[in-house]
């Protein structure tokens, strides 16, 4: 089936330009913030290690230390919150264009023609994203500022080995500067998850705003399958719902046995680093997709 064919094409396309978003967009030039607020602190702490070369690391040190420290976290935070302003503009409008794309595709390849819609308008596009943009900013803020305590407590569990070990203030800075790095981590999970959330949003917003023209539209998961695939996203994939209502997952235990708990919601990500996408499907194309395994894309 050479539609069946085309239209799982513009999945795996969707899905990479997404990825691709994410990755070079966002984590990417994350990076090079990241480095630049890092390198910042660890101008000041080497100021502080100078002052008191061969000194033995104490609690006078440590919260000097602290101080340092927390400016820089603050630095980091807000080069966070405000790379995220900028690109989850970039995901909101990549989000319409894939949801008019796969609508498009979709039809033609199940119903062999192709729809116009008004959601086309560039100003439709610039109209949903300004209508999320006040809350996905203040979200975007929030989470910029869970980076901060997390890193916090690991530099300090770092310091108290540092004053219990018998460390020179060089030994605990290197120790500092040490967990700063090796922390990038959470900093790039934050806008990872962050864009996706953005692009979901601005999708689920959409595929709305297109249900007076196709009101009988729905929407579907679909997950990525790899060794990193959650036990959420092998349930839900191919989950097929109406587009202003929530996806649902009876959450199951390591033993894949019913916990009771239930998990509603609209859109990925569903937990960080979540890799689900939502794609439109109208109820005509039928079930050729068969749930639209990830594996076959």
């Amino acid at each position: 089936m050479a539609g069946l064919a085309d239209f799982r094409n513009v999945i795996k396309l969707h899905r990479a330009q997404l990825v691709s978003l994410m990755e070079n967009r966002g984590v990417g030039k994350l990076r090079t913030l990241y480095n630049e607020a890092q390198a910042d602190v660890q101008r000041k702490l080497k100021k502080l290690a100078r002052q008191h070369r061969d000194d033995t690391f104490t609690a006078h040190h440590y919260r000097m230390v602290l101080v340092q420290l927390k400016d820089g976290l603050q630095l980091i935070e807000g080069a966070i919150a405000r790379h995220l302003g900028q690109e989850s503009r970039n995901a909101g409008m990549l989000a319409h264009k894939q949801v008019i794309s796969e609508i498009k595709a979709g039809s033609k390849a199940f119903l062999g023609h192709t729809p116009v819609l008004r959601v086309e308008q560039a100003a439709v596009a610039k109209g949903l994203y300004e209508h999320v943009e006040p809350s996905l900013i203040r979200r975007h803020q929030a989470s910029a500022r869970r980076y901060g305590p997390e890193v916090t407590r690991a530099v300090e569990h770092q310091m108290a080995l540092s004053m219990t070990s018998g460390d020179t203030v060089d030994d605990a800075i290197d120790r500092v500067q040490d967990t700063l790095s090796g922390e990038r981590w959470r900093a790039e999970r934050i806008v990872r998850t962050e864009m996706s959330y953005s692009f979901g949003v601005v999708k689920q917003a959409s595929m709305e705003a297109v249900l007076p023209e196709i009101p009988q539209m729905k929407k579907r998961l679909v997950a990525t399958f790899d060794d990193r695939t959650g036990q959420d996203s092998k349930d839900l994939n191919g989950q097929t719902v109406d587009v202003n209502k929530p996806f649902v997952w009876h959450v199951k235990n390591s033993k894949g046995l019913p916990t009771g708990q239930v998990v509603y919601y609209m859109q990925p990500p569903n937990r960080p680093n979540d890799r689900e996408v939502v794609i439109p499907w109208r109820p005509e194309w039928g079930d050729a997709m068969g749930g639209l395994p990830g594996q076959a894309l």
